[in-house]
């Protein structure tokens, strides 16, 4: 009995000994998972306070971000503003010395020019033929109309100016930042009469002209007969060398890939190998004509049209735009130009209109003869055009123009800037194509033997007819 009592207490004691070691693996184990989640809660804890702090961070940048762009707004707009006063001040300033520049001009037109040489904006370069070529450069931009260079002349340039004495209350543009349009000053002419029948405008060349004529070739004299235009360099060569024709017309086409000295050095070696010399000249006009201005190689900007410089400065302005066209043309090879516009339409929207001064008879005879005189102070022909008066009529150069006005319509009117031209000197004039009823209702103007006799005989001219 006692020898199985034994086996029962250890037995006993070892499943005590099982439970108390299971119930302590059990706490340990809870002790661990306990830990664990407090671990994981801190954790937890920590992370959400960082991501806190990185979005306080981003929500100060985007604070500062808009803080800094609205003060960049803000100077913008600051800088902007003082800009526009800067801007304001400056057409203010740049319109107040246009209009001083224009009083100063006005007021030396009442006096005989005396200085001679050539302004300080004048470009000076040599040509072959060691002619100096002046081109004038850019102007300002308040467009001033100065003269570039001075006539080499100054007894033929004074002469011009007495001539011209009657437009020298020349209205200028008045102080307001808009210009009005320029009214002409009332001013009253004497009858203007045709030139003495018996002055001849080359007459002291005619004996020459007639031993030259009796050394000449048929074919040299039908050539002589001709202004045709340009065909570039080396075939005008060949021309020269073999038919010695009067001259040649040069288009735009003719100074678009040139400079002043290239056109001039080209043109001055074809007048030198000419037998009998050469007319050079061009259609610059100004405003819708224009050749040579056209290009930035020979002037910054275009001339202007007779009548915007009429509508900016009176007949003033034109003399002195005609005086820097003048030099331009001679110093880049020419001799004369297909200019003034003597033509006086009625109705602005005629195809000759935006071409012509759009002023009365008396006010463009004036501007014929005191272009004309410029002209010849400063070596060019002037061609007056387009005799006897291209009134309202349609565009030649695409149909066919009948004028049916009456004689005494282009008596009082139309032939008026014509007799002033040619009182002035004009060597040239151009006929027109238009069929004019009351002097021959046949043939275009250009091809009438009656609109040459109104020319020759009832106007005296003696000059040349193109």
């Amino acid at each position: 009995m006692k020898k199985r009592i034994v086996p029962i207490s250890i037995a006993v004691a070892l499943v005590a000994i099982s439970v108390l070691c299971a119930f302590t693996i059990i706490r340990i184990s809870q002790n661990r998972t306990a830990n664990n989640s407090t671990a994981e809660v801190s954790m937890y804890t920590e992370v959400t306070s960082k991501t806190t702090s990185i979005k306080s961070e981003e929500t100060q940048t985007n604070a500062n971000e808009t803080v800094n762009s609205t003060t960049k707004t803000e100077k913008a707009k600051s800088k902007k503003k003082l800009s526009t006063t800067a801007t304001d001040e400056s057409v203010k300033d740049n319109f107040a010395e246009t209009t001083l520049t224009s009083k100063k001009r006005a007021n030396s037109t009442k006096k005989t020019p005396t200085d001679t040489g050539t302004t300080q904006n004048d470009n000076v370069i040599n040509a072959k033929d060691n002619h100096n070529i002046t081109t004038p450069n850019n102007r300002t931009n308040n467009q001033k109309t100065s003269t570039t260079a001075v006539t080499s002349n100054q007894k033929a340039k004074t002469t011009a100016s007495a001539k011209i004495s009657t437009v020298n209350s020349k209205s200028t543009t008045t102080a307001k930042q808009t210009p009005e349009t320029t009214t002409a000053p009332i001013v009253t002419l004497p009858p203007l009469t045709p030139v003495d029948p018996n002055y001849e405008l080359f007459g002291a060349y005619y004996e020459a002209a007639e031993q030259t004529l009796k050394n000449m070739t048929l074919d040299e004299k039908v050539s002589q007969m001709f202004l045709s235009s340009y065909p570039g360099y080396w075939t005008a060569q060949n021309e020269v060398n073999s038919n010695c024709p009067a001259g040649y017309v040069l288009f735009a086409a003719d100074f678009q890939y040139h400079t002043p000295y290239s056109i001039s050095s080209e043109l001055n070696t074809l007048k030198s190998n000419s037998k009998y010399g050469l007319l050079l000249g061009a259609d610059e006009e100004g405003g819708e004509v224009v050749r040579v201005s056209m290009f930035s190689a020979f002037r910054s900007y275009r001339f202007q049209s007779p009548q915007t410089l009429f509508n900016q400065g009176g007949l003033q302005a034109i003399f002195d735009e005609a005086e820097e066209k003048a030099v331009l043309l001679k110093n880049i090879g020419l001799n004369y130009n297909l200019a003034p516009v003597l033509d006086m339409p009625r109705n602005s929207y005629s195809y000759i209109y935006g071409r012509t001064l759009g002023q009365d008879a008396q006010t463009t005879a004036e501007f014929a003869a005191g272009v004309v005189n410029i002209m010849i102070s400063n070596g060019m022909l002037a061609t007056l055009k387009h005799f006897p008066g291209y009134g309202d009529n349609v565009d030649t150069h695409v149909g066919v123009a009948v004028d049916y006005r009456d004689r005494a319509t282009f008596d009082n009117e139309d032939l008026v800037p014509f007799v002033s031209g040619i009182q002035a000197g004009a060597p040239m004039i151009m006929v027109n194509h238009n069929i004019i009823m009351c002097m021959d209702g046949s043939k275009p103007a250009s091809l009438s033997e009656e609109v040459h006799r109104v020319l020759r005989e009832d106007l005296g001219f003696t000059g040349l007819i193109v």
